[in-house]
């Protein structure tokens, strides 16, 4: 009896802790040694930041795609013969070019970012995050963290996509493998912060809650603030409606024959979609007496062959210019006079003007420049003395001269108010 009591504790586990407990959020198939490593990545979040990158990678897919089918509704030669594989290549470099990853074609690289379109594939990466994590309960801080970090598998994948999926041969034409991680993890910490941000309340409550801040931090800037804010919002609609007026002309004299068709139609709606941001900011700066250099100094070998051509109110790209440039004039007028004259009737001190409008200089000033740097188009051969060419502003005569133009004018809209009262209080006195 002894000894079958003896065999008995041989075949029982000593120890309570050698008993494996199936955990019900590790799935059945993972190794019992690697479920307390599942278990861990599971707790940090990190299975949900995996499935948040890999959706957000299949938006920009799907951004890619619609590019894609554009480029091949306009041009049907476009992929003659091509197989699925060859697709596929395609939709991952325009996906990932959309991100401005350059994309190297026969030893020239281009690099463009379609604001547009990068807005489209940035709601798909937030709205993924949105869906899938859940950010901890704390502060904006906390929340940003944990978005961010679906920039890892985001821009992983990204970047693994772009090595397998390319067209080799004597032409070969694929996205930078480098940039692509590093561009990738940009973007996607970016909107994923956004997105960690949404699940807690919207994104105009965020964007209160800073203002609210900066206003108490900084109260003697509040009234520069608003104003520069107003004179950004008002270049945005007048420059968008020059754009408009562009095409309209644009389109008046040079108006598509017989041979338009409905896919030509459909594809030029995507690439303004893509597209009209990026006009819209070459537009306004233009309007603040910028240039914006245009045309190329390589052919697709990468050769110099000429000169940029300069779009200002100086020149017209080497010719005269037209009559109706001359009307982007009003942008800088309608929008900077306005925030000066909205800046005054908000202001409770008048002695205040010149630290109002040096706030609303300096703001307009730095979101132009910035908004510039980013709408620019780079076209460079690979090695050197290839050349280059570009379709972008003037980014320091952009930030020299919309800071003069919108003090200046933000004085004038200032004085405009300032004699408004005057006379409204000369009519009250009248009056009584």
């Amino acid at each position: 009896m002894r000894d079958e009591d003896e065999s008995t504790q041989r075949i029982e586990p000593s120890d309570s802790s050698s008993t494996t407990e199936l955990d019900p959020e590790v799935p059945p198939s993972v190794p019992p040694h690697a479920q307390g490593s599942v278990r861990r990545l599971i707790a940090d979040g990190w299975i949900e930041i995996a499935q948040a990158g890999a959706l957000g990678f299949l938006v920009l897919l799907v951004v890619g795609a619609v590019v894609i089918l554009a480029a091949k509704l306009n041009f049907p030669e476009i992929g003659g013969g091509a197989d699925f594989i060859d697709a596929i290549s395609a939709i991952v470099i325009a996906g990932v070019a959309v991100l401005n990853v350059p994309v190297v074609f026969d030893g020239v690289a281009i690099a463009v970012l379609p604001l547009g379109a990068l807005v489209a594939a940035g709601w798909g990466i937030a709205w993924a995050v949105r869906s899938t994590i859940r950010p901890p309960q704390g502060d904006a801080a906390a929340i940003v963290r944990a978005g961010a970090r679906v920039a890892i598998p985001f821009a992983l994948l990204c970047w693994l996509a772009v090595l397998v999926f390319r067209f080799r041969g004597g032409h070969p034409v694929a996205a930078d493998g480098g940039a692509t991680l590093v561009i990738a993890a940009f973007w996607g910490a970016i909107f994923g912060a956004l997105g960690a941000l949404q699940t807690r309340r919207p994104l105009r409550v965020w964007a209160a809650a800073v203002w609210n801040a900066l206003r108490a931090r900084w109260p003697v800037y509040d009234e520069g603030l608003f104003a520069g804010a107003a004179a950004l919002g008002l270049i945005a609609v007048t420059a968008a409606g020059g754009t408009l007026l562009a095409i309209i002309i644009s389109l008046a004299r040079d108006a598509p024959g017989r041979y338009f068709s409905a896919g030509d139609a459909v594809a030029y709606i995507v690439y303004l979609g893509a597209m009209v941001p990026n006009a819209v900011i070459s537009i306004a700066s233009i309007a603040f007496g910028s240039s914006v250099a245009v045309d190329a100094r390589l052919n697709l070998s990468g050769e110099l062959v000429g000169r940029a051509r300069d779009y200002s109110f100086w020149t017209w790209g080497g010719s005269d210019v037209p009559p109706f440039v001359y009307l982007l004039a009003l942008i800088p007028l309608v929008a900077c006079i306005g925030g000066g004259f909205l800046a005054r009737r908000r202001t409770p001190d008048p002695t205040r003007m010149a630290t109002v409008v040096v706030t609303m200089s300096a703001l307009v000033a730095v979101v132009l420049t910035l908004a510039a740097w980013l709408a620019k188009m780079r076209v460079a051969g690979i090695g050197p003395g290839r050349g280059y060419a570009e379709v972008a502003p003037d980014v320091a005569v952009v930030f020299v001269a919309s800071f003069l133009v919108t003090g200046v004018l933000g004085v004038l809209g200032w004085k405009v108010a300032e004699n408004e009262r005057l006379f409204r209080q000369i009519g009250g006195a009248r009056d009584a």
